[in-house]
């Protein structure tokens, strides 16, 4: 009996590798996005511990502007880091389409060479089936034709 081959098993296998490489690039963009957020509020709570400093402090004027021009530079990252964060939120969900559709790609030609396989299955048990016969008949129909028997 052959052994079933896969004509496009080649290019299964650089499907699998590229879904791979999708998944490992969206596994990067979740870590990127996890420390933008730790950043963002890790900058978020230095500006609200700033804020309530200054509040509670009976400071001159000198420190007083000082601690204006700290709090809107903590403002400022506060502002980039969401706006990065944002970013970074879009570029995840880009990544999560090319992940879904290499996954996509991938599935369907491992269908399609699981729907081969089945066919091969079905033409091979029938090759089978037709040999069996062919020694049927050259068996049972030869004895016959010998004694005397009529033809099938």
């Amino acid at each position: 009996m052959a052994r079933f081959r896969f004509s496009l098993e080649s290019v299964l296998s650089y499907r699998r590798f590229r879904e791979e490489q999708e998944l490992r690039r969206l596994a990067e963009g979740y870590r990127r996005e996890r420390r933008a957020e730790a950043q963002l509020a890790a900058w978020r709570g230095e500006l609200a511990r700033r804020q309530e400093e200054a509040g509670g402090s009976g400071a001159d004027l000198g420190e007083r502007l000082h601690t204006a021009v700290y709090l809107e530079f903590l403002a400022g990252r506060v502002r980039r880091q969401r706006e990065e964060l944002e970013g970074l939120r879009r570029e995840v969900r880009e990544l999560e389409g090319c992940a879904a559709r290499a996954s996509q790609e991938r599935r369907a030609l491992e269908r399609l060479r699981d729907h081969r396989r089945e066919q091969w299955q079905y033409e091979e048990g029938r090759c089978s089936q037709r040999e069996a016969d062919e020694m049927v008949l050259l068996r049972y129909g030869g004895s016959r034709w010998e004694e005397g028997g009529e033809e099938y």
